[in-house]
């Protein structure tokens, strides 16, 4: 294998591959990096038979082969090459010859026979979509995903797609997310996945604002996500997903109407005296014309305050800065709408108008002074 390409376009590209590569893996071959010169272009993969990031680069080909190097090794040897071009060159006994300017390095590479490919996702469905509307899918439901095996399925994001369609929805039993969005192309017939939560903040970092349309191919077992040069896949997770709908409160009592940022910083203000191993509340409090937000504990007191607009009674209730921070940071609007039935129902946070989003905040227990 001998070919010629830029150092910042391989260097890219052996950094996406490492997100998938596994370090530590009883197949030698898959704690490497596979490097193929293949039809007037070089593909990077990285995969750990649970996720896998393959990369197209521009590359002048001389000749034509594929071999596996150490993962570490050459994203640490190109990375500290300097720019320029790049010559990589593969000898009979696989061993590498990378160089750059004044520098030479090599290693020793592996048989590519012995990697696996990447599987063939096709069958189920196909999704178009535009970069706004997965951002907005993997920003307003990945980070409600449980972190435990506990429940494996609570593990990843529901999405349930058909015709112009396409609902995501994650939950860990304190918190759900859920994000509506419009699809450029998707299924007659409607189609449910669970992708792992870790997958969906993979695919969050590797698409671009320049994208002007995205694909997810679907198959019973795997998700394929292309955009341009790059193809993600992952390996889905079986099981039913919870009935989150029966979790969503029918009714209720108490709208308040709140300007997200200043909310955001106002429990932030509250939150520096959280002590981390008791994990004490932020106590809300909500008025007609505002909201208290509060937080005591051994290591001091916050007492603040936002304006806003309530509608039915009044009511205080505790919540986990992070869950309600992370519901509201994810909102990316001016104002919310929060609502709620009582002090120990789950509070709902929702756009001022439409139904974009959803996010709900199971309360939590405290005492009162």
């Amino acid at each position: 294998m001998k070919f010629t390409c830029e150092k910042s376009a391989l260097s890219e590209a052996v950094m996406s591959a490492m997100r998938a590569v596994s370090l530590k893996s009883t197949i030698e071959a898959l704690e490497g990096i596979l490097v193929a010169a293949e039809n007037g272009a070089v593909s990077v993969t990285g995969y750990d038979l649970e996720s896998g990031i393959c990369t197209t680069i521009e590359a002048a080909v001389e000749q034509e082969g594929r071999v596996v190097l150490g993962a570490r090794t050459l994203s640490e040897m190109v990375r500290k090459l300097p720019e320029g071009d790049v010559s990589v060159y593969t000898d009979d006994k696989l061993v590498t010859q990378i160089r750059c300017g004044l520098s030479e390095s090599s290693l020793m590479g592996i048989d590519a026979g012995e990697y696996p490919d990447l599987p063939q996702v096709q069958g189920k469905a196909t999704l178009k979509l535009s970069f706004e509307a997965l951002r907005n899918i993997v920003r307003r439901t990945a980070f409600a995903v449980a972190v435990t095996d506990a429940r494996p399925i609570l593990t990843g994001v529901l999405l349930t797609a058909r015709g112009d369609g396409i609902t995501a929805v994650a939950g860990d039993g304190f918190r759900l997310g859920l994000a509506r969005e419009k699809l450029l192309g998707g299924p007659a017939e409607q189609v449910s996945v669970v992708v792992p939560g870790k997958s969906m903040s993979e695919i969050g970092k590797i698409i671009r604002e320049t994208d002007e349309e995205l694909t997810l191919d679907l198959s019973d077992k795997h998700l394929r996500m292309s955009r341009g040069n790059v193809t993600f896949v992952c390996r889905l997770l079986e099981g039913d997903f919870i009935n989150y709908e029966s979790v969503i409160p029918a009714e209720t009592s108490t709208e308040t109407v709140v300007d997200t940022a200043l909310l955001i910083d106002s429990i932030e203000r509250a939150s520096v005296v959280i002590n981390e191993k008791m994990r004490s509340p932020i106590i809300l409090r909500f008025e007609e014309t505002g909201v208290g937000v509060s937080c005591v504990s051994s290591l001091g007191k916050v007492i603040d305050r936002v304006h806003a607009v309530t509608k039915g009674p009044e009511l205080e209730l505790g919540v986990n800065n992070r869950y309600i921070l992370d519901a509201l940071k994810a909102c990316e609007t001016q104002g919310v709408r929060v609502c709620m039935q009582s002090s120990l129902s789950p509070m709902m946070i929702l756009p001022l108008e439409g139904d974009d989003f959803l996010f709900i905040v199971v309360p939590m227990r405290y005492k009162t002074e």
